[in-house]
């Protein structure tokens, strides 16, 4: 064969050797066999201080100088070896050289034990007070952190380089600049609290260019429940992380809440600082013991003394009383109290009273001892006067009786009728009526109820009154009428603001994620409504009745089927799954969005029509039969266009041809995800015995542009397949 063998050995270069041919003429000649040896050198076998072998080996490095507080500065080298194989060659050319690796690169000797491609990371010496950085190269950005970070040491090429330099320094710490402060909050009991953000001052004055920072409770937490400086009334409160608001609904009884703050910079360093909300509580005089001594200056009680002498001196004396009341607010801060405006707790004057008569005797009275003689059978009303916004006791009335000379002419009388509100202890304002008229006869009136009230129990409207010989006042006791509001009332609206509160909807939203990008959403509400019944003077809601279904509303969240595509898996949630299930709801069922997603089976092709159930169809339309033909109606039709009565060719219209172009159209429909119509159409341009049986099928990796597009084409007749154009959808 002249084949040549022999082991190169370890140091050769190249061997030239000589052969001679013989022919069986017994003629020959000769030929020369080139035998080129080259040498592959491992860089942990080699002595590194040997200068033919010094591209073997290379060592890169990374200076991090650091800059201390008080300006010195230091600089420390970090230091990478590379090692890599040499192939030399028996023929002279150049030597070549294998891929770097990193070692260890001693006096005489690398090794591949405990190298690195990385600079590694160096902790920065922290110094109080001061926030540390690094700048990669002199004119680097500033990063504030605690440690240099590691850096690779081969460039693109996976070459070894040197690093850039990294500088180390310190600025003062962010907190030790700005100062955060709240600005204290008032609020009433029962109310919401929000504290807003603190302003910042920097040496002493108010800056608005703070660095990044965020909020937290000193725990850490942006929740946690404080108790008021008395150590009671605990409540739960929340900070905004950017902003640094504080929000909580301040309890009944809660005086001040201390509520400390940490505030931390984008340096790492962090103050604090504490916001001060005050809560103040306003006491109604109807609602508090008025015999507690702490509630004494909220009630204050008047008098007229009517003085009456009798034809035979007798001196009587009868006292008319009248209770005022006013509000009292209480101050967390510590501050007096205050007070509100007197109100009269049952009425606003004093009465009229009867002068008993005597015969023969004319009566009389006078405001004072030293008023005027006024000739009447009864006092007079009189108004309470006020000195400095306080009710003031009534002038004494003297009662007297002189002898009569003449005959006295009978004096008019009045009836004044008053409404009191039994609901809110207190007078009916503006809705007075009196009647004038002599004494013994009868006199009409007209009494009208207030708007928003109704008569309380045993009252009535009088018509008609018979004037005494007295005035006199009598008060007509109401309540608050109320309002039973149904949501299907006329007027009632559920985008009115002042209705909202009966009407709640709960909806899943489903977003089906096509393998195309294209994102299909359904939405699924359910309604509810409910009644509420208002106070008729004051328009405040006083009860609400139990949510139930609205009319027309569907009463849950019906099941779903995905729709399934040839060669994808479909998932809900990240569960492989076909369906979204049917889900029951309440009006306190939250709001959900349900996310379906597809991944590609792998089943290398074997589903071949979007419209695969799992059931391995073929076609779309396949209603479950295993059908193999667009438009079989379940009767196992062979060919598109199949009317039923089995034809065997495509485009046979009934009478058995056997050529043509047959435009099935397959009318099904699915019902699936509700009521929902598919219409679908295949047509078969088939020829004869030439035609070709075309499928339609998914893109897969490998096909022609031409079978993409046909996939294309296919996909979007499977979207029209699954009626997803009759359903409530978006497609984004």
């Amino acid at each position: 064969s002249g084949a040549i063998t022999f082991t190169a050995p370890d140091d050769a270069t190249e061997y030239d050797i000589p052969v001679t041919v013989t022919y069986e003429d017994g003629s020959s000649n000769t030929a020369t066999a080139k035998v080129v040896v080259y040498k592959s050198l491992d860089p942990t076998k080699v002595d590194p201080t040997n200068p033919e072998y010094k591209d073997m080996f290379k060592t890169v490095t990374r200076d991090i100088v650091t800059t201390s507080v008080s300006g010195q500065q230091t600089t420390e080298a970090q230091s990478l070896d590379f090692g890599r194989t040499m192939t030399i060659y028996g023929n002279g050319d150049h030597a070549t050289y294998g891929k770097w690796e990193a070692g260890k690169l001693s006096t005489d000797k690398f090794t591949t034990q405990g190298g690195s491609t990385e600079f590694a990371s160096k902790d920065i010496t922290p110094v109080d007070g001061y926030t540390s950085y690094y700048k990669i190269g002199n004119d680097g950005q500033k990063v504030y952190a605690s440690a240099v970070p590691s850096a690779s040491a081969l460039d693109k090429d996976g070459n070894p380089v040197a690093g850039t330099t990294v500088y180390v320094g310190y600025d003062k710490s962010n907190a030790d600049q700005y100062i955060p402060a709240y600005k204290d909050t008032t609020v009433a009991a029962n109310s919401s609290v929000n504290t807003g953000s603190p302003s910042f001052t920097k040496d002493s004055e108010a800056v608005t260019d703070v660095p990044g920072h965020t909020y937290a409770f000193n725990d850490g937490t942006t929740k946690m429940t404080i108790n008021d400086k008395n150590g009671k009334t605990p409540v739960t409160v929340t900070i905004d992380k950017t902003s640094g608001a504080i929000t909580f609904t301040a309890p009944d009884d809660a005086t001040e809440y201390d509520i400390p703050v940490t505030v931390t910079y984008e340096d790492g360093s962090s103050n604090t600082a504490t916001a001060k909300v005050f809560v103040n509580k306003s006491l109604d005089p109807t609602k508090v013991d008025p015999t507690k001594s702490e509630y004494k200056k909220m009630f204050k009680t008047v008098t007229r003394d009517i003085v009456t002498t009798s034809v035979s001196g007798q001196q009587t004396t009868e006292p008319q009383v009248l209770d005022f009341g006013r509000t009292m607010t209480i101050y967390g801060n510590g501050d007096p109290a205050t007070y509100g405006k007197w109100e009269a707790l049952s009425a606003d004057q004093f009465a009229s009273k009867d002068i008993t008569p005597v015969d023969g005797y004319t009566s009389y009275y006078k405001i004072g001892n030293d008023g005027q003689k006024v000739y009447a059978s009864a006092v007079p009303s009189a108004s309470v006067l006020y000195k400095d916004g306080n009710p003031v006791d009534g002038t004494t009335v003297y009662v007297g009786y002189d002898k009569n000379n003449t005959p006295t002419p009978t004096e008019n009388t009045t009836v004044t009728y008053t409404f009191y509100d039994d609901t809110d202890k207190k007078l009916v304002k503006g809705h007075d009526v009196t009647v004038t008229g002599q004494p013994g006869t009868d006199q009409k009136v007209n009494l009208t109820t207030p708007e928003g009230y109704k008569l309380a129990e045993g009252q009535t409207l009088p018509t008609s009154v018979t004037m005494l010989k007295a005035n006199e006042t009598i008060t007509i006791h109401l309540i608050h009428a109320t309002k039973d509001i149904k949501p299907n009332d006329p007027g009632v609206n559920p985008s009115d603001p002042v209705y909202a509160d009966m009407f709640k909807t709960v909806t899943r939203t489903i977003k089906v994620n096509n393998p195309d990008r294209m994102v299909d959403t359904t939405t699924q509400q359910v309604n509810f409504n409910r009644t509420k019944t208002i106070d008729e003077v004051t328009d405040k809601v006083i009860s609400y009745g139990n949510w139930t279904l609205a009319t027309g509303s569907a009463k849950d969240w019906g099941q779903f089927n995905v729709p399934q595509l040839d060669g994808f898996i479909s998932y809900v949630d990240g569960n492989a799954a076909k369906e979204v299930a049917e889900e029951n709801v309440t009006a306190d069922t939250a709001d959900v969005t349900v996310e379906v997603t597809y991944k590609n089976s792998g089943n290398n092709g074997n589903n071949t029509t979007p419209g695969d159930d799992g059931n391995h169809n073929t076609n779309p339309g396949d209603n479950g039969s295993h059908n193999t033909n667009p438009g079989d109606n379940g009767s196992h039709n062979t060919n598109p266009g199949d009317n039923g009565s089995h034809n065997t060719n495509p485009g046979d219209n009934g009478n058995h041809n056997t050529n043509g172009n047959n435009n099935g159209i397959n009318n099904g429909t699915q019902n699936g995800n509700g009521n929902k119509t598919v219409n679908t159409n295949v047509t078969d341009n088939s020829n004869g015995d030439n035609g070709q049986n075309n499928k339609q099928a998914l893109p897969q990796t490998g096909n022609t542009k031409n079978d993409a597009a046909v996939a294309g084409l296919g996909l979007a007749g499977l979207l029209a397949m699954l009626g997803l154009g009759g359903l409530k959808k978006k497609r984004n």
